[in-house]
């Protein structure tokens, strides 16, 4: 993911995300003590133009009591041995809206 906050949101209309139930039920089910949930834009090819989607990634965190921050439980070939991560899940099934939205929402401005 490649960061386009400072020009993205200025020609992109954005609102809110379909979050399907299974992501919420999974990462729940992990173990955790909260989620995190990231935003970001993926840039794809749609017709040999480059087109970006919004995304907004769940993950797993659980709270360090020495530091009293909420680990991502999120592995990258390393392991943290503290909390003893055995799960790294990052749930991306989202959907933007537009166009997954409610047009008849009080939310949906």
């Amino acid at each position: 993911m490649e960061k386009k906050e400072d020009n993205y949101n200025k020609h992109n209309e954005l609102h809110a995300f379909l979050i399907p139930k299974v992501d919420l039920l999974e990462v729940l089910a992990e173990g955790i003590d909260a989620v995190r949930a990231y935003i970001g834009v993926e840039k794809i090819k749609e017709n040999g133009k480059d087109k970006y989607v919004e995304k907004l990634m769940i993950v797993g965190t659980k709270l360090d009591p020495a530091t009293g921050i909420y680990v991502d439980m999120i592995t990258d070939g390393s392991t943290n041995e503290k909390l003893e991560a055995t799960v790294d899940s990052i749930y991306d099934f989202t959907r933007p809206c537009p166009s997954a939205c409610d047009p008849n929402s009080p939310l949906n401005i």
